[in-house]
């Protein structure tokens, strides 16, 4: 576009352009693979690991990632004392897919469907995301409180769960989440259990 100044100058204007959704998702799914073909020393320091990686531990984290299109910074690696690595999902790899994933996101919700009380000292929220074409996802997530300890703590780490948990049935990752992992392991200790984070078999989502 030429538009003249005060000078009768000449002068060109360039608009600016946004790209659509498709355009960002392939350049997107670019920079992803471009990840994939960093040498595997690069490629472990974008995997989120409670021990050193080694080249068979970046391979099989490569191998879980290209099945489920997700950055190497989604996954966390942790190993138990017999040397077998697990692969969890984290919330970085959540956020990627859902934002990546071509329907879109036309909302999401959180509900409150239990408050703590004397009996029952716990909080349950039910999370829903609904996918652009329509489709809803839904699923829970619980963390206990004592009435009038906490209790908005509690709420924001439930609507977080439940959210979380959601999310990995709405862009099928059959992966357990890092999350949830981590904080059942704190929650244990808190509670007074010897819990070794290397060696703990992955409890609370059973």
């Amino acid at each position: 576009m030429t538009k003249k100044d005060g000078k009768n100058n000449e002068k060109t204007e360039t608009a600016l352009t946004v790209p659509d959704e498709r355009d960002a998702r392939k350049l997107l799914f670019k920079q992803l693979d471009e990840q994939y073909t960093l040498p595997w020393k690069e490629q472990a320091a974008l995997i989120r690991s409670e021990t050193p990686m080694t080249e068979r531990g970046v391979a099989l984290a490569l191998r879980v990632a290209r099945s489920f299109g997700l950055p190497l910074q989604g996954l966390n690696i942790i190993t138990n004392k017999r040397g077998e690595a697990n692969v969890y999902v984290n919330a970085d790899g959540l956020r990627w897919r859902l934002h990546t994933d071509p329907r879109g996101i036309r909302n999401s919700t959180a509900e409150v469907i239990h408050r703590p009380t004397t009996i029952e000292p716990w909080v349950e929220i039910k999370a829903t995301i609904t996918m652009g074409d329509g489709s809803e996802y839904t699923n829970f997530g619980a963390v206990d409180c004592i009435p009038g300890s906490g209790v908005s703590n509690a709420l924001l780490k439930s609507v977080t769960k439940a959210k979380r948990r959601a999310g990995v049935d709405a862009v099928g990752v059959a992966l357990p989440i890092a999350e949830d992992f981590l904080e059942w392991v704190e929650d244990e200790r808190k509670a007074g259990k010897k819990v070794d984070i290397i060696d703990a078999e992955y409890k609370e989502m059973q």
